[in-house]
């Protein structure tokens, strides 16, 4: 019976591991996923290339670290101040 209980405490231990390590593959996963949506946006509303669009997630990678932001955060801020025509 403490075989038992000592094998279930384990498995619960791990059990959370793994959760834990699985949610933050996935919240890392649908960040990437929603920044890459942003920066198409950008690019779809400046008309951009490719190129200049990895240039601009390098330098608003950054800016937004030296801002104490996301690089997300930035980026959407970018893709308001685009559409409002604004340019670089």
């Amino acid at each position: 019976m403490g075989t038992t209980f000592v094998n279930t405490i384990k498995w619960g231990i791990a059990s959370s591991i793994m959760n834990t390590f699985t949610s933050s593959v996935q919240g890392a996963f649908t960040y990437v996923e929603s920044l890459e949506k942003s920066l198409t946006n950008i690019r779809i509303v400046t008309g951009d290339s490719q190129e200049k669009m990895e240039q601009f997630a390098d330098s608003a990678n950054r800016a937004a670290q030296e801002l104490g932001r996301s690089t997300m955060d930035y980026s959407k801020a970018a893709l308001t101040f685009y559409q409002q025509g604004l340019g670089d």
